[in-house]
């Protein structure tokens, strides 16, 4: 069979943006959360500051309007469809959903990694757009992809224990299990596709040196 991450993805930027500052490199273990990269964070930052002055102007109206209707401002005893409707007339809605809009704009500019992971396949164009900048590949689980034969398939269920072993070092063993039995028969080959997942063995072991393992039992 072969190894493979259990779990990677490709990253880039939502907003089409060139890239700004690359944060890591090629072989860095980074965390869920953290900053991969940025691009350049001006206009959006303005926007935000644009859409907050907006929205405080529409505070002042809509307080205005509830004054007007002889009530004493936003306060909570004026009524929710009043409320409502001065909110509507006010713009403040619309303000606070320019703010929000503003704000996703801003956290577009910085790129964050959606797993933990190591990082590969590192495109570090500074200036530059790319369609994917980086792969996050997590490195602490593995699963093992092989073929068995259509007759044979039978003798194999989900959460099945398996034993197995990395073709780089064949007296090092691995206990698996049996996560993901793919129906679909190759009929060139008569072969069906099964996963196996590990999560004692490291991909920095064996992943980036020869991805191939057999199966023991």
């Amino acid at each position: 069979g072969k190894l493979k991450a259990a779990a990677k993805c490709d990253l880039a930027f939502d907003n089409a943006a060139n890239v700004g500052r690359v944060l890591v490199q090629n072989g860095a273990h980074v965390a869920r959360g953290q900053v991969i990269a940025t691009t350049d964070a001006s206009d959006a930052q303005l926007d935000v500051e644009r859409a907050q002055k907006e929205l405080e102007k529409a505070k002042v109206d809509l307080a205005d309007r509830l004054i007007g209707q002889g009530y004493d401002g936003i306060t909570t005893n004026v009524p929710e469809d009043v409320m409502h409707r001065a909110k509507v007339a006010s713009g403040f809605f619309m303000a606070q959903y320019q703010l929000q809009a503003a704000n996703n704009k801003l956290r577009k500019c910085s790129l964050i990694a959606p797993i933990s992971g190591r990082i590969a396949n590192l495109e570090n164009k500074r200036g530059q757009r790319v369609d994917k900048l980086c792969t996050i590949i997590n490195d602490a689980q593995l699963d093992v992809e092989f073929s068995v034969l259509e007759a044979e398939i039978k003798n194999i269920h989900r959460g099945q224990r398996v034993i197995v072993s990395p073709f780089i070092d064949e007296a090092a063993q691995y206990a698996g299990t049996v996560t993901n039995i793919n129906p679909t028969v190759d009929r060139t080959k008569a072969f069906c596709s099964v996963i196996i997942y590990i999560s004692q063995i490291k991909a920095t072991e064996y992943f980036y040196k020869t991805p191939l393992a057999y199966i023991l039992h």
